[in-house]
């Protein structure tokens, strides 16, 4: 009877000890996107300062657009320049 019983738990211990890893998993992932530094995105102008559009970030993602129009987002860099590109959120 007893080994009955004790074999009967073992599934729900198991499902629930998986349960659980699985959260602190799941946990871990989004705290670590919410980590992601976002910058000012610009709009580059030839010959004529770059002017401010919407935040995005720096990692490799897809590329980072103004929402009218469309074009794509850099940082501004200490002189005013913006050459480095950026991404989506």
């Amino acid at each position: 009877m007893k080994n009955r019983i004790s074999k009967l738990m073992i599934l729900p211990l198991l499902v629930f000890t998986v349960a659980i890893a699985s959260a602190f998993t799941t946990s871990d992932r989004k705290q670590g996107n919410a980590k992601v530094a976002m910058v000012q995105g610009w709009i580059q102008h030839a010959g004529q300062p770059c002017t401010a559009s919407i935040q995005c970030r720096t990692e490799v993602n897809p590329f980072c657009t103004a929402p009218v129009s469309g074009v794509r987002l850099y940082a501004k860099d200490l002189t005013g320049d913006c050459p480095t590109p950026l991404y989506k959120q």
